[in-house]
């Protein structure tokens, strides 16, 4: 990706990311085909966790198998902040609005982080990459085990995690068990779908918000120091115009992704125990290389929310330390008075959070690992 490209290119990973996960759903879009898959894919998510709910409720929670339903805590998870982000749907195309907008205003500036946006993209790639493999290790041969076994085995039997155990209302046969798969195989792709979706979609939120906030602290050191002595209206103007786009764009990323990151900062620890739990007891290879690669993923995915808003959070005080040590002090009295009122201004953190509550940085991260294995080491005592 060559600087003089780079362009909005950024953005378009944005919607691309969005529109697998139906977060920039349209019910006036023109692509009715991928209107069409975005309700299914929701229908599909939703039904089969409902489904599972009313199962359980009906057998007992104390006489249900642990093992069978050992998928349900990631999967409920999933669907919550799946839901989160969707009905977000507005705060998240205002997000991108703000984004586009600050983008515009520097676009040969954001040259100097060509390279930083080169490792995303590589990092998304290399995601990409990662999800269908392991997927198809998990998914491709399992299926064709399960197609084999409809055929010719005695007893059917489901090598994919399936999220049906059984059909209310339906005798076992060959019609139930034609069911059983066709549901299961539509379950995983959708599942599929909306876990790389979701994960993408607030990481590069993030991270591209984290870049545009880092950018203008390198405009204050760069260009301002020298400019603000002999142009001051000038400088300062844009120096306001700028910090108010940057406030801007902070509060419609809180807006935006806050909650879904208050959320899963909350239960991912549940998730991430309920996985590790499952790598370690599963019957299964695939089943074990699945969970195996579920725990790593959320592990690191909440990592890096941690990571990016702690940075965030940090660059916001180094913008408040730059902009302070800007030569105000040299100004006329008039001059100095006004700018100082700016300084008090810009001096807000970028703590992120959904109003005032659901903090999240790197102590937060240290927090879930804490209880991950807190729940985990709880779990094995009554397995």
């Amino acid at each position: 990706m060559e600087p003089s490209t780079l362009g909005s290119e950024p953005l378009k990973w944005l919607h691309t990311t969005l529109k697998i996960g139906g977060f920039s759903m349209n019910f006036h879009d023109k692509n009715k085909k991928r209107l069409f898959g975005h309700i299914i894919q929701n229908i599909v998510l939703y039904f089969f966790l409902s489904y599972d709910l009313v199962l359980i409720y009906s057998d007992g929670v104390i006489n249900i198998d642990i093992d069978k339903f050992i998928y349900l805590p990631p999967f409920i998870i999933n669907s919550i902040l799946h839901a989160t982000l969707f009905f977000k749907q507005k705060s998240i195309r205002h997000l991108l609005g703000k984004l586009k907008e600050v983008m515009e205003c520097n676009k040969e500036d954001r040259n100097h982080f060509a390279e930083t946006y080169k490792f995303v993209k590589k990092l998304i790639k290399m995601f990409v990459t990662v999800q269908i493999t392991v997927w198809s290790c998990v998914y491709i041969i399992p299926l064709l085990q399960s197609i084999a076994s409809l055929f010719y085995a005695k007893n059917f039997k489901i090598f994919l995690l399936s999220p049906l155990q059984r059909i209310m209302g339906f005798s076992p046969g060959y019609f139930q068990d034609w069911i059983l798969l066709i549901c299961t195989i539509l379950w995983t792709f959708c599942l599929m779908c909306t876990f790389f979706s979701t994960f993408a979609s607030v990481d590069l939120i993030l991270i591209f918000s984290y870049l545009e906030i880092k950018l203008f602290h390198y405009e204050i050191e760069t260009y301002y120091t020298s400019s603000l002595k002999s142009d001051y209206d000038s400088t300062y103007r844009t120096i306001v115009r700028r910090q108010v786009q940057i406030s801007k764009l902070f509060e419609a990323l809180k807006n935006a992704v806050g909650l879904y990151l208050g959320l899963q900062n909350t239960f991912i620890a549940v998730t991430i125990c309920s996985s590790l739990y499952a790598a370690t007891t599963g019957q299964s290879l695939y089943v074990i290389l699945l969970f195996c690669y579920g725990t790593l993923l959320f592990i690191f995915n909440s990592f890096l929310c941690c990571y990016i808003s702690d940075r965030i959070e940090t660059e916001g005080s180094n913008i408040c330390n730059s902009i302070y040590e800007l030569p105000w002090y040299e100004m006329r009295p008039q001059e100095r008075k006004v700018f100082k009122m700016f300084i008090l201004k810009a001096s807000q953190s970028m703590k992120m959070n959904y109003k005032g509550i659901f903090l999240t940085n790197l102590d937060t991260f240290s927090q879930i690992m804490q209880a991950s294995y807190s729940y985990f080491m709880l779990l094995q005592q009554f397995s």
